[in-house]
């Protein structure tokens, strides 16, 4: 990051070379101005020349001091890599009383794209309420996701709630199929028996996880579920700390009991522009750079998008959690071109499933 604005992708592998062989070097550019957005990336040839690239951290290339570091898809490997086995571990500890019927607490996710984590997935299914673990299943051989996985949460209203709003929903292109998972066989009270057991799964979805789609959610029922995790709440106000409890559930649940989106890089700004200001031609490109420069004094932005089709979103994904956290508190409530803003965090994944080229920014 933090590359001049005139580098060339050429001066970017020859920097990197005394690092190691570059396989590819690129700068990444605003597709609409075709200008540089000061970050790059660099592949090698070699895992050991990783190390020797981030140590260049702080020298000069073309007169800025450059950052280098991991991407978050190469954090994401090395944490799974080093954190399988204490999953496993934990996953395998957890005791319930025996008193205590899990059966409702446990749903099976199933038809996931093959990219997705349980990070990922943590992110979509966390904001219906506490999640104990989430268990996605890998081949042992290539450690790729089988596609399916199993999640339990803490309290078994918040397990239905996911299941009747995600039960169909589209992710990351792939149309999800959730619901209960039973035993059968088996010992109803053993916590991790279902990972073994020729388990059934409730609202008529099979365990094995064919391409046949789930319940047909439509495209108004998602448009709600995308704008509520949007907003983090009814009034479209600043979100409350990451510790506030969310609003228990009546039984006849909606989407305006829906607990709020948890802090993370992607930030929403609402009301940030009108019709009325789209009467010049570069109007977008110049409030992007405007909110950019005012955004960045929160942090480092990696990804800006002006909704131009709108009524006044602006979507921010930031450097870290705690730049996003800086935004939404400086930001929220603030009033631009007259208009009182609002800011609200987004769950990632989502933000990455509707804008790729910020997945691994």
């Amino acid at each position: 990051m933090q590359l001049s604005a005139r580098l060339r992708s050429s001066e970017l592998e020859e920097f990197f070379s005394q690092a190691g062989k570059v396989r590819a070097a690129r700068i990444i550019e605003d597709r609409n101005t075709g200008r540089s957005k000061g970050v790059g990336y660099v592949e090698f040839h070699e895992e050991e020349s990783v190390a020797k690239a981030i140590a260049l951290t702080g020298q000069k290339l073309l007169g800025i001091p450059v950052i280098a570091k991991h991407t978050e898809s190469e954090k994401n490997r090395l944490a799974l890599q080093s954190a399988a086995q204490a999953q496993d571990a934990a996953v395998a500890a957890v005791v319930q009383p025996a008193s205590v019927d899990l059966s409702q607490h446990r749903l099976y996710v199933g038809s996931v794209n093959f990219d997705l984590t349980e990070d990922d997935l943590k992110q979509v299914l966390e904001p219906f309420g506490p999640i104990e673990f989430i268990k996605l299943h890998r081949d042992a051989e290539t450690g790729k996701s089988k596609g399916f996985a199993f999640v339990q949460y803490k309290n078994a209203e918040d397990a239905k709630q996911a299941m009747e709003r995600m039960n169909g929903y589209v992710l990351a292109g792939r149309s999800i199929k959730v619901g209960l998972v039973t035993e059968r066989g088996s010992n109803p009270q053993n916590t991790n028996s279902y990972q073994n057991s020729n388990g059934q799964i409730n609202n008529s979805i099979s365990i094995d996880d064919s391409d046949t789609a789930g319940y047909a959610m439509t495209s108004h029922i998602r448009a709600e579920l995308m704008q509520k995790l949007a907003r983090g709440d009814a009034s479209l106000g600043a979100l409350p700390p990451p510790t506030t409890a969310p609003a228990p559930a009546s039984s006849a649940p909606s989407f305006i009991q829906l607990p709020v989106v948890m802090p993370s890089r992607a930030v929403l700004l609402k009301n940030m522009f009108t019709d009325a200001d789209k009467s010049e031609p570069e109007w977008a490109r110049e409030l992007e750079e405007d909110v950019k420069e005012e955004a960045e004094k929160c942090g480092p932005v990696v990804h800006i998008h002006v909704e131009q089709n709108s009524s006044g979103e602006i979507y921010l994904k930031f450097d870290s959690v705690q730049s996003a956290a800086n935004a939404v508190q400086a930001l929220g409530g603030r009033f631009f071109a007259g208009r009182q803003t609002v800011a609200a965090y987004l769950p990632e994944m989502l933000y990455n499933v509707r804008f790729p080229r910020a997945a691994n920014l």
